[in-house]
């Protein structure tokens, strides 16, 4: 690749890649420093949209607007240049990678998973050509050639950084998953350039990332990946700061395997589902809003059949859709009721994270928003048996879809909407666990 001042050879390859005459800039005179800049800019845009290889300089000279020699003066040979272009791409690239990461900073699972919303998006664009080391690579066979060895670099430095988070978020074998989440990334780059832009395997490249992920920090293992990730959600949950400290805890209880439950059981499912509303959430007030879509008729209650999380997101994404459909005056909420699946605490906490992910991946967020209910609740710092957890406890295992414009109006409405989980702590000590079971038989 190594050019001369004199190369005729550069000079003639670069006859086919001149800029459009639309882009041509004419050449000025331009101090040293601004020179460069230029050059460096010309050199981006052309080597990254046509090759290293098929851009000569007098291209890269002609897009800069600088006369040749302002070229040899600060480069001495296209080799030079090419490594000068590596080292650009290379600070934007990881200013890419870190600018991801700190949207969720000291959340080293959600870092990892952001990256991978951010470079979907961007190798959707239209103009995008993949990634530049990996363009490089294919054009240099010599792997001891230098541009070679600073892709190496490029990559040995992404997989160290994607290790280190996978480290923090406590993977089982961090390096395997680090090995997995790269080979993913340079799929999606291939992917960019063989199908079209924002295609479907470039925009399934978030989710097989999150499957990643929680495979990789699972406790327990399945055929299909699909069980308990709990150090994955325990990592999350709790480096969430924001949040009140209502987090729940590990309370692993493992429920038999079931069996699809027959239709008619729905109705007793149900039943037991709108007596512990009636009776708990709306008798004990613990939610002085559920009153009044109750008594209006705009609660939806929908029973799944599914046994695995898989089904459950599939019956999640239905409601979802259906509830956003509906009308808010005849619908205004939905409980999503899970009596064969989640039964262990840990399970259902993984499913929150796949829940609020199709959120975003629906673009509701800010539109509907999920809580949780669950038999064996259990907040951050409570012992299980405290009463305390049972404000969110249910019968059965269920993922709540309110509208958030109703919880807004519903706020605004109850003056002192903040007190209410201390009151709720309150009335649940005052009635204890014996108060809890009377209420709840049937």
């Amino acid at each position: 690749m190594s050019e001369s001042h004199t190369s005729k050879r550069a000079g003639s390859r670069a006859a086919s890649t001149t800029a459009p005459a639309s882009r041509r800039v004419r050449a000025t005179q331009t101090t040293g420093p601004e020179a460069q800049q230029h050059l460096l800019r010309a050199a981006d845009e052309l080597f990254y949209r046509d090759g290293v290889r098929a851009v000569g300089v007098d291209a890269v000279v002609e897009r800069a607007g600088v006369n040749k020699m302002s070229l040899y003066r600060q480069f001495s040979s296209k080799d030079e240049l090419v490594m000068a272009y590596l080292e650009r791409k290379d600070a934007q690239f990881f200013g890419y990678v870190e600018k991801s990461f700190a949207k969720h900073p000291g959340e080293p699972a959600k870092q990892l998973q952001q990256y991978f919303d951010d470079l979907a998006a961007r190798a959707s664009l239209e103009d995008y050509r993949g990634c530049p080391f990996v363009n490089v690579a294919v054009e240099f066979s010599d792997t001891e050639h230098a541009a070679r060895q600073f892709v190496f670099r490029n990559k040995e430095r992404l997989l160290a950084r994607l290790t280190e988070l996978a480290t923090a978020a406590g993977a089982d074998d961090p390096e395997m998953l680090a090995n997995a989440l790269a080979l993913l990334i340079e799929g999606v780059y291939a992917a960019s350039q063989t199908y079209r832009a924002g295609s479907g395997p470039v925009l399934a490249a978030p989710k097989a990332a999150a499957l990643l992920i929680a495979a990789g920090l699972r406790c327990e293992a399945s055929v299909l990946g699909f069980v308990c990730w709990s150090n994955f959600l325990r990592q999350w949950r709790n480096a969430d700061t924001r949040a009140p400290v209502k987090m729940a805890l590990c309370l692993s209880r493992r429920l038999p395997p079931a069996m699809p439950l027959p239709a008619e059981s729905h109705d007793a499912v149900v039943a037991a589902t709108r007596h512990w509303l009636t009776e708990a959430v709306i008798g004990l007030n613990l939610c002085p809003f559920a009153k009044a879509v109750h008594v209006k008729g705009q609660i939806r209650y929908a029973v799944s059949d599914a046994i695995s999380l898989e089904g459950v997101l599939a019956d999640l994404e239905n409601e979802l859709n259906t509830l956003v459909a509906a009308d808010a005056a005849a619908l205004d909420t939905t409980l999503l009721i899970l009596p064969q699946a989640l039964g262990d605490f840990l399970d259902y906490n993984d499913a929150l994270f796949f829940a609020e992910r199709m959120l975003k991946q629906l673009r509701l967020e800010g539109i509907i928003q999920i809580a949780s209910f669950h038999p064996l609740y259990q907040f951050e710092g409570a012992d299980p048996d405290d009463i305390e957890n049972y404000t969110n406890r249910a019968p059965y295992p269920i993922l709540h879809l309110l509208r958030e414009d109703s919880i807004e109006r519903a706020v605004q409405a109850f003056p002192d909407a903040e007190q209410i989980y201390e009151r709720n702590q309150e009335t649940l000590r005052r009635i204890g666990l014996a108060g809890w079971n009377k209420l709840m038989k049937i």
